[in-house]
């Protein structure tokens, strides 16, 4: 079968063309084949006879998607076919979609790739949750492929991890990270589509943050109200110095003061911690804070 008349297939498919099977580029693709068989479909042409036209010296190689997929469109491959690695890396990141569904059967494989789970779990009849999730992967962590497996689960079904969360089929959809040894609650689902917030919930899971804050709950911030300086004529400028509290030396908590540069001193600031307020007086008419 040419290539051009494969059209929309069910599956991601992979059509080649090469001049025998005795090639280190057909023995290169037949084993990717054999990783990926149950993934995508593999359509294997040998012989210039078989197939005029499209066989010659150098083999071909085209994505085909899916009948699923937004953009059809057939993509050939330009490396190298003697490199194996190359070859299954190019495989790989076209034939296993940026999200897989998670079921009871195929659970214990996953789990053996040996990455976290990012879940979203969803009642059945949900189609609008998986592609939201989706597209925020594919725009948040396109980087994130080798670090974490994002999957979607059918919530009903998995009830029992939702547990662990705090929640039941009422709260759908919920996103969590299964690390193995811990869940973690991605806190709103709507939140997805704030930008960053689902890139930094994934880094949180890498930093160690959300193991910590697991155990020891948040981790303290800094409690500093800002101030904007607004000036006539005579502006003056500022920045915020921090220092150590030591009313609590076992925790990183620190206070700041508002130091001036050059010799003005600032009119009605005040900079809070929550316990220890500064004031400041100033002797320049023109400069004073405004508090935003």
């Amino acid at each position: 079968m040419p290539i051009r008349q494969v059209k929309q297939p069910e599956k991601n498919t992979f059509i080649g063309y090469f001049k025998d099977e005795s090639s280190v580029e057909y023995k290169n693709l037949q084993r990717v084949a054999q990783s990926y068989r149950d993934e995508c479909e593999f359509m294997i042409g040998i012989g210039e006879l078989n197939f005029p036209g499209e066989v010659g010296d150098i083999p071909k190689l085209v994505f085909q998607p899916s009948n699923k997929a937004t953009n059809p469109a057939q993509i050939p491959f330009s490396g190298d076919f003697q490199s194996y690695e190359y070859l299954k890396q190019w495989v790989s990141d076209k034939c296993v979609p940026l999200v897989r569904e998670i079921t009871f059967q195929n659970a214990e494989e996953l789990t053996e790739e040996g990455l976290p789970f990012m879940i979203l779990f969803k009642r059945s009849d949900d189609n609008i949750s998986d592609k939201v999730f989706a597209d925020a992967i594919t725009r948040e962590i396109p980087d994130q492929r080798k670090a974490i497996n994002c999957l979607v689960g059918d919530g009903v079904i998995f009830k029992h991890p939702l547990s662990h969360l705090g929640k039941t089929e009422n709260d759908l959809p919920v996103i969590a990270i299964d690390s193995f040894r811990h869940m973690y609650l991605f806190k709103n689902f709507d939140d997805i589509g704030i930008p960053g917030k689902l890139r930094q919930f994934v880094l949180d899971l890498h930093s160690g943050k959300l193991h910590r804050e697991f155990h020891h709950g948040p981790d303290p911030v800094p409690q500093i109200r800002s101030a904007r300086i607004r000036s006539g004529t005579n502006p003056h400028c500022a920045r915020i110095r921090y220092r150590p509290n030591t009313k609590c030396p076992n925790r990183k908590c620190y206070e700041s003061e508002l130091v001036l540069i050059v010799t003005a001193r600032i009119n009605n600031a005040r900079i809070s911690n929550g316990t220890n307020p500064k004031w400041y007086e100033s002797e320049t008419p023109d400069s004073e804070v405004v508090r935003i």
